[in-house]
């Protein structure tokens, strides 16, 4: 979910929804180095232009001059976001690196026709910049059909509810990084490792997943019961990948873009996040941005954070980093990171079933 900023340029704004939510950051994280994971972004969406109701979301960048994020980010009091009231960053990992100098400006949003504010379906939505990132910012394949039926079958073979499971997803973000309610967002990019969680136990716990579009959701949750880790507040939008081990040979490492970070429980809790499934959503995004968007970039990732994930071991501990910036469009040189002490907002609803 997004997170309010707050800052010497934004002012910190609470949510009436806030006592209700659902919850997204990224808990039991490690630091991210720069370059680590190159299709991350970074999103400001500032209602009213005035820095009032100042919010952040994560992103992932799918090309160099589009970004796919969620669309309750979009979204607030039912009023669309404006394309003067986005800011995008790529191939950063502090929030203090973010600028007005290197912010990226948005020509277009394009929200799903199809999102339900209410159910979180269809939680998606493309942003497309004004200016293409740097060569140091590199877009993130988009799972086929086919390798996100590979992904579902190997979590549904190896899922022991209540038991330990494969890290074999990974999430990343800014926003809060520990359960306590009085918590900040990160200022440093933070990633963790979790695990697949079958479509049908998923289902079996959240009322607003059912037979009829379970092609639209991916749900993962901490491998450890004993161990938090979790998307949370100031998450929402960022990306969910999964390593397809047929092709981890490739220059990207097999790295496929999943999911999107959409709604939860409680950060942290026993019950699985739920993430909007991309491989979905290839067809409206080819329509969004045209025929020839290609689907099949060939980045060159240096390094593979699965395996550098593996430092996390089974604890929660998170240290801090540094990030670096890269160009962007034009403006001042007036930081925006920093910045972050948060309070929820675009809080997910909580349903009944979710509480266990």
């Amino acid at each position: 979910m997004c997170s309010a900023v707050s800052s010497p340029v934004f002012s910190a704004q609470n949510s009436a929804q806030e006592s209700q939510a659902p919850v997204a950051r990224v808990i039991g994280g490690t630091t991210t180095y720069a370059g680590e994971l190159p299709w991350q972004a970074l999103i400001y969406i500032d209602y009213g232009n005035d820095g009032n109701e100042v919010y952040q979301c994560g992103g992932v960048i799918i090309d160099r001059n589009t970004v796919l994020t969620a669309a309750h980010c979009m979204q607030h009091n039912n009023v669309a976001a404006k394309t003067y009231e986005i800011m995008v960053w790529g191939g950063i990992t502090s929030t203090t690196s973010a600028t007005l100098g290197n912010a990226h400006t948005v020509v277009s949003v394009t929200v799903h026709p199809d999102y339900d504010a209410t159910t979180f379906t269809n939680d998606i939505a493309l942003l497309r910049l004004m200016t293409s990132f740097s060569s140091s910012v590199q877009p993130i394949q988009i799972a086929t059909l086919g390798e996100q039926s590979q992904a579902d079958l190997a979590f549904e073979n190896t899922y022991v509810h209540g038991g330990e499971n494969p890290e074999n997803l990974l999430v990343s973000g800014w926003g809060r990084t520990s359960t306590d309610p009085k918590a900040t967002v990160s200022h440093e990019l933070m990633h963790t490792l979790l695990s697949g969680v079958p479509d049908d136990y998923c289902n079996s716990v959240w009322s607003n997943i059912n037979s009829t579009n379970l092609d639209r959701f991916v749900c993962a949750i901490s491998p450890f019961p004993q161990v938090d880790r979790d998307s949370c507040q100031g998450d929402s939008g960022g990306p969910l990948v999964w390593q397809n081990p047929q092709v981890s040979a490739d220059s990207d490492f097999g790295l496929r873009l999943v999911g999107l970070v959409s709604f939860g429980a409680q950060c942290a809790s026993d019950v699985p996040s739920v993430y909007t499934e991309v491989a979905h959503y290839r067809t409206w995004i080819s329509s969004v941005v045209g025929n020839r968007f290609n689907f099949d970039p060939e980045p060159v990732f240096t390094s593979d954070p699965f395996l550098n994930a593996e430092r996390l071991g089974k604890n929660t501990s998170s240290s801090d980093g540094v990030g670096d910036a890269s160009g962007g469009s034009g403006g001042g040189s007036l930081t925006l990171g920093g910045i972050l002490g948060l309070f929820g907002v675009f809080l997910w609803r909580i349903r009944e079933k979710s509480i266990r």
